[in-house]
């Protein structure tokens, strides 16, 4: 009996020895990832996609973490009961039943860490929207406002206080922005990627994000992207987010060896007929290091143009800011050329952002055509040198979503082509003809780059738009909400013929939309129109005294260019409208004074006077104040339609025309009146 019962608990001891070892351990696996296979065949290029989950996986094999990879098939709540953190890289484009079972796998006590478009709609469920089309925004805690992609206002985290106040550098710098919510708890901030201060306005600087159920970790920017996760201190940051809703699901090692990072194989890019015409595109990084490969033979010149150097496949050519411009391969110069042998292949940069090499965040951009390194007056840059419609393949995917009817991104196409004509016609850049920066349109290489945006190319090679003999300014914008705008109503400009408002229907307007009461009917009842698929069509936002008071100390000198006394807010008031209903005059009165607002800068009194960072969708709304006790102002709730300035093409009309059988030229000529569609004869 006694060797029996030593023969039981040695065998319990066994046991539970196993249960200790990670690798026996019956519940050892904690994590689940979503890898979406829609998202994979959504994204622009999947190639990309693929290298970004590769890193995913990188990174947690590195923190030791035991973890399982659960495609669309197998994600549901069944199948997640077993797990307690779930992981959201990215995973835009979840099915409604993806949703659901992330919602119930929280009420049963799981936890989420999400990243940058985790939860982005999927596009064909017009019903399954969030904020902003997220899905999952209520659970993440946070209203989203807007995304940028290379703000240098978001090139690093700042954690908090309590957090050690530590500044993160990150790589990619890609940045989703958003407003907490009440009782939310914010673990990091955006900050400038030059300057390590905070430049964004207060309600947007939001860039790690804990909800106030502590459920869930949201971060405006994909941490577990390659080019963030690796350096060491974003690794540990990441270790640390997924102990702190997991505690002991990672475990950092105390001795990171960074390695030079595995880049996507690329091979041979599909050509875009028509035109060779040159363009060179200036990237505005800060150039310190970094290195230049290629999957073919590829050769460098010096800054006359003379081959020095001829590297072979996946060679990783090393280059250095020195105080007169570059060293490449022992050679200093102020301009050095890379250019591939064979012109199909891509050139491949990776530009360090520490000094850690290689354990450091970094950027990497993949090209078509050549790259050069250039020293401008000090200056250091990097441009890229290549064809115009190779150019404005890697442009229309940023400018519109490259899922859009094919007429829409042929209507896109030739916008975006007489838009960077009319640059290089300006010639305000030295050295390169134009920006990657959405001051000018939004470039980074192929990453974006897709058959549906190459197709649109090749359909309208040459095409642009002129007035009088002229390329024509064409403005454009997200979402009109069923009218467009004058240009004079919009900025300080004369009128221009092809610039007028324009119903974005095919019925006219009914109400009188000068008068409030009829812009109030026109948004709660409105038309059929083109655009009415956009997530901003209508929409609503509400703020509290406190909050516009906060808003407009900030955006009011910044906007009148003076010194402003605010005080108390007592009113809003819409003193003029244009015929098209937006807000021409703003009127606020405060108890030191009352102030007035005009035209498209009403927009950025609520995001601090900044543009483009979170302000009103649009100046097509009304206003409804909720007031307390002795009449004073407690919120104003502002109802409105549309996204944007709206002066020109509203982009998802266009897609709303072309998905009723309208073909580009007669979507062009709908918004932009007058101009006459050519080929392009500029050199």
């Amino acid at each position: 009996m006694k060797k029996m019962i030593f023969l039981l608990a040695a065998f319990v001891s066994f046991f539970s020895f196993l249960k200790a070892v990670p690798f026996f351990s019956p519940n050892r696996i904690k994590t689940v990832v979503l890898y979406s296979d829609y998202t994979e065949k959504h994204k622009p290029d999947p190639i990309f996609f693929d290298w970004e989950m590769k890193g995913v996986l990188q990174t947690l094999n590195s923190l030791h973490v035991s973890y399982k990879v659960l495609h669309d098939s197998q994600f549901n709540l069944k199948t997640l009961k077993s797990y307690r953190l779930l992981i959201l890289p990215d995973t835009m484009d979840m099915t409604k039943k993806e949703v659901l079972a992330v919602k119930s796998f929280v009420k049963n006590g799981g936890k989420v860490l999400a990243t940058e478009f985790a939860s982005l709609r999927n596009k064909k469920d017009q019903s399954a929207s969030g904020s902003d089309d997220f899905q999952l925004a209520s659970l993440f805690g946070v209203d989203f406002l807007s995304y940028n992609a290379d703000p240098p206002e978001a090139g690093c985290l700042k954690l908090v206080k309590k957090l050690g106040g530590t500044i993160l550098q990150l790589g990619r710098n890609h940045a989703v922005y958003v407003q907490t919510q009440r009782g939310d708890r914010i673990l990091a901030h955006w900050v400038n990627d030059n300057k390590k201060t905070f430049s964004l306005p207060k309600r947007l600087d939001a860039a790690l994000v804990e909800n106030k159920q502590k459920t869930a970790i949201y971060s405006g920017e994909d941490l577990f992207n390659p080019q963030n996760s690796n350096s060491q201190i974003i690794q540990e940051l990441i270790a640390d987010l997924m102990n702190h809703l997991v505690p002991g699901v990672a475990r950092f090692a105390s001795k990171f060896t960074g390695v030079y990072p595995h880049l996507p194989y690329l091979g041979y890019f599909p050509e875009i007929q028509g035109s060779e015409r040159k363009i060179q595109v200036g990237f505005p990084y800060s150039i310190r290091s970094g290195y230049i490969t290629c999957d073919a033979p590829f050769y460098i010149e010096n800054g006359k143009k003379e081959v020095f150097f001829n590297a072979r496949s996946n060679w990783k050519i090393a280059f250095q800011a020195v105080p007169h411009g570059f060293m490449v391969s022992g050679r200093d110069g102020s301009r050095f050329y890379f250019v591939p042998s064979n012109p199909a292949f891509p050139l491949k940069v990776v530009l360090w952002h520490g000094d850690r090499i290689p354990d450091s965040a970094f950027k990497f951009l993949a090209v078509r055509g050549s790259l050069i390194l250039k020293d401008l007056h000090g200056k250091r840059v990097l441009v890229n040198a290549l064809p115009l419609k190779d150019y404005l393949a890697g442009v229309i995917p940023h400018e519109v979503p490259f899922y859009f009817s094919k007429q829409a991104l042929e209507t896109m196409a030739v916008v975006a082509r007489t838009f960077a004509l009319r640059e290089i016609e300006k010639r305000k850049f030295k050295g390169y003809d134009i920006c990657s920066t959405p001051l000018c349109q939004t470039y980074s290489g192929l990453a974006y780059e897709s058959a549906s945006s190459r197709n649109a190319v090749s359909a309208t090679q040459g095409k642009v738009l002129v007035y009088h003999g002229k390329l024509a300014y064409l403005p454009y914008f997200s979402t009109c909400g069923g009218i467009t705008e004058a240009i004079q109503n919009v900025w300080n400009v004369p009128p221009v013929p092809y610039l007028k408002s324009i119903v974005d229907g095919p019925e006219p307007i009914r109400e009188n939309l000068s008068a409030s009461q009829g812009v109030k009917q026109f948004l709660l009842r409105p038309p059929d129109s083109y655009c009415k698929n956009s997530s901003r069509f209508r929409w609503k936002q509400t703020y509290s005294v406190n909050e516009l008071e906060s808003l407009f100390r900030r955006s009011l000198p910044l906007l009148l260019k003076r010194k402003v006394k605010l005080g108390i807010i007592k009113g809003l008031k819409v003193l003029q409208r244009s015929t098209a209903g937006r807000v021409m005059d703003l009127q606020i009165k405060t108890s030191h004074g009352v102030y007035n607002v005009y035209k498209d800068k009403i927009r950025w009194l609520f995001s601090e006077g900044e543009v483009g960072l979170g302000g009103l969708p649009s100046t097509l709304f009304v206003m409804k104040e909720n007031r307390g006790i002795h009449g004073l102002l407690r919120s104003v709730t502002f109802i409105g339609g549309g996204w944007g300035h709206g002066v020109g093409l509203c982009q998802y009309g266009a897609e709303g025309m072309a998905q009723k059988g309208f073909s580009y030229q007669k979507i062009l000529q709908h918004y932009y009146p007058g101009t006459n569609l050519v080929n392009e004869t500029w050199p």
